[in-house]
C-alpha cells in the first residue's frame, strides 16, 4: 500500500466490516515458486480468476480503478504481470493478495 501511495495511486480503506463481490486467484503454482531468482529466470504459471464473495474487514485497503493511474495499480497488483508487487513471496506482506482482489472488486463494481 505504501508503494502505491508513493507512486500517486489512490488507495482507500473500508470504514467498517462488509462483504463485497470480487474475484480470487487460482493458479497451478504458488506465487514466488520459482527457485532461480535471477533476472533471466522466468517461471510461467497459469492464473485464473474465480468469482466469489470476499470478507472485507474494517481497515482493509482497496484501489479504485476509476483513476488516472489505474493501469499502474493493475500491473502492480496482478500476480501474473512482470511488474507485480506480489511476485516475490518472501518480500510480500501477509495479505497482499487482498489488495489485488480489492482492485478486481472495484473494477467489477464500476462495470455497467
Amino acid at each position: 500500500m505504501r508503494r502505491l501511495l508513493a507512486l500517486g495511486v489512490t488507495v482507500q480503506q473500508f470504514a467498517r466490516n462488509g462483504v463485497v463481490r470480487g474475484e480470487t486467484y487460482r493458479g497451478d503454482a504458488p506465487l514466488g515458486a520459482a527457485s532461480d531468482t535471477s533476472v533471466r529466470a522466468t517461471k510461467r504459471v497459469q492464473i485464473d480468476t474465480v468469482p466469489t464473495l470476499i470478507d472485507a474487514p474494517s481497515g482493509s485497503y482497496y484501489v479504485p480503478l476509476a483513476q488516472p493511474l489505474a493501469h499502474l495499480a493493475i500491473a502492480a497488483l496482478e500476480p501474473d504481470t512482470a511488474s507485480s508487487y506480489t511476485r516475490a513471496a518472501s518480500s510480500r506482506p501477509r495479505g497482499a493478495g487482498a489488495a489485488a482482489r480489492a482492485a478486481r472488486r472495484a473494477a467489477a463494481a464500476a462495470r455497467p
